[in-house]
């Protein structure tokens, strides 16, 4: 199992790994205002000289890359700045179990 704590303001998000270090990665919500989650795309980018790219957000549902190729499903309410999603890991896909908002 692992928690991933995601840190939303308006126009970014950090996120934490399990070990509540800040993993080297940052979002972009193209211009739109965090009122418009539900609707807008937010493309996650790893941190550095490459920004490569990790996946994105549309619908309320965050889609990963790579080899988490399974979507994590979850509401994403407008107003609320954090978010804990456990997830099982899989060996090439992750699967939402549970998001909490804190």
């Amino acid at each position: 199992m692992k928690i991933w704590s995601m840190q939303v303001d308006d126009y970014n998000m950090t996120v934490c790994s399990e070990d509540h270090n800040p993993a080297d990665y940052s979002a972009s919500l193209e211009g739109l205002p965090v009122t418009n989650w539900n609707t807008a795309q937010l493309k996650i980018w790893k941190k550095g000289k490459n920004r490569d790219f990790v996946g994105f957000l549309n619908g309320g549902m965050l889609v990963l890359s790579d080899k988490a190729i399974e979507v994590i499903k979850g509401f994403l309410d407008p107003n609320v700045q954090y978010l804990n999603c456990v997830v099982k890991n899989y060996s090439t896909k992750l699967t939402l179990v549970n998001v909490v908002t804190i």
